[in-house]
């Protein structure tokens, strides 16, 4: 296993060093995302993929695959999020102050961070670009800013030096609770046809396993709505205005 490992390490090290504006674990992150990214592309492709078993993911391979890995992702972010936010008793030693908030603090091995920054721009961002059913300006726009904010409070343009790392579990992690039930919602959105024609097609309606296909869609409607005003309508503005400004 360390024949492995070691020469990945180095390799995302060299090019954090010289070449990205990431850490080494976003930078194996992103790597990640991206391989798998292609490999269920190309597995979902109709010319590989069992006939009998074919439907609107064979359609839709490369947004498939990019729904599939944005899941575990987002739970990952929420998990270290939620849990360096609310449950670490450490977090708040030495950041007593703004300036210490801001300032003070760095762990260059931050899961979320790595997410935010790695993943969108070796993975999400040039997976947008290429996928005719994922090319939205605004969600570019928002990649790329995104990213951005990411680069920046992992040190990238300040020498090293971590911005405003303390708030990375939120704006990285905690957040990111609300887009659990949106990866799943956004599949069967209208602008996803053949996804949408499939969930709604008169011949598949009534059937069981279609009706819970439907009703986990629709809880997860609510269950979007809810965590999205909770977490980024009402407790997103207070910890921006009162904690971070």
């Amino acid at each position: 296993m360390d024949a492995i490992q070691n020469p990945l390490i180095d390799t995302a090290t060299t090019l954090s060093t010289h070449y990205l504006p990431l850490t080494p674990i976003a930078i194996l992150i992103g790597v990640t995302c991206l391989v798998a990214q292609i490999f269920l592309t190309l597995l979902l492709d109709k010319r590989i993929f069992p006939q009998k078993w074919q439907g609107p993911w064979n359609d839709l391979p490369g947004f498939t695959a990019h729904q599939l890995i944005a899941f575990p992702l987002m739970c990952i972010s929420t998990y270290y999020g939620m849990r360096d936010w609310f449950y670490n008793p450490d977090k708040e030693v030495g950041n007593e102050t703004s300036y210490d908030r801001v300032f003070g603090e760095t762990n260059l091995s931050d899961i979320p961070l790595a997410i935010g920054s790695g993943a969108i721009l070796i993975w999400d961002t040039p997976t947008s670009l290429l996928v005719p059913a994922l090319q939205d300006p605004l969600m570019l726009f928002h990649h790329v800013g995104m990213f951005l904010v990411a680069a920046t409070m992992s040190g990238a343009f300040s020498g090293g030096k971590m911005i405003g790392y303390y708030y990375a579990c939120y704006y990285f992690g905690v957040i990111e609770i609300s887009s659990i039930p949106l990866t799943y919602v956004d599949v069967f959105h209208p602008k996803y046809k053949y996804y949408f024609e499939w969930l709604n097609h008169k011949k598949n309606v009534n059937r069981p396993v279609m009706k819970v296909i439907q009703g986990v869609n629709e809880l997860c409607r609510i269950v979007f709505a809810i965590l999205f005003l909770i977490f980024r309508g009402v407790y997103f503005p207070y910890v921006t205005f009162k904690g971070t400004i």
